[in-house]
C-alpha cells in the first residue's frame, strides 16, 4: 500500500477477500470503499491515527485455492478534518487459501 496505510495482514479465498489495514496518516479517516481485484464493497468505517480494522470482502470470484492471485487494491477514504475524498494504491500477490 502507499504511504499512510499499512497492510499488517490480508488472506485471498475463493470467495472471499480480507485485509487488515492501519491508519498510519496521523489523523482520522473513513474508509468509503475497498477494491480488492475485481471485488469490491463499500464502508463507512473510521479509523483514528494508529487505528487499526480488518475488512471482509465477500461474493468473489478470486479463483481456485492453490492458485496464484494478483491483483489492484483500491482503497477509497475521506480526511474527516478536511472532507477530502482521496484514494490509496496497491497491489496484492499471494496464493489463494
Amino acid at each position: 500500500m502507499e504511504t499512510g496505510f499499512v497492510c499488517l495482514s490480508s488472506k485471498i479465498a475463493p470467495t472471499e477477500s480480507t485485509i487488515v489495514l492501519q491508519n498510519g496518516y496521523g489523523r482520522t479517516i473513513t474508509i468509503d470503499s475497498i477494491d480488492i481485484g475485481s471485488c469490491s464493497k463499500t464502508f463507512s468505517y473510521t479509523l483514528t491515527s494508529e487505528d487499526q480494522k480488518a475488512f471482509v470482502l465477500t461474493g468473489c470470484s478470486n479463483g481456485v485455492s492453490k492458485e496464484v492471485f494478483k491483483g489492484d487494491i483500491i482503497v477509497k477514504y475521506t480526511e474527516k478534518n478536511f472532507n477530502l475524498s482521496k484514494t490509496g494504491y496497491g497491489v496484492i500477490n499471494t496464493k489463494i487459501e
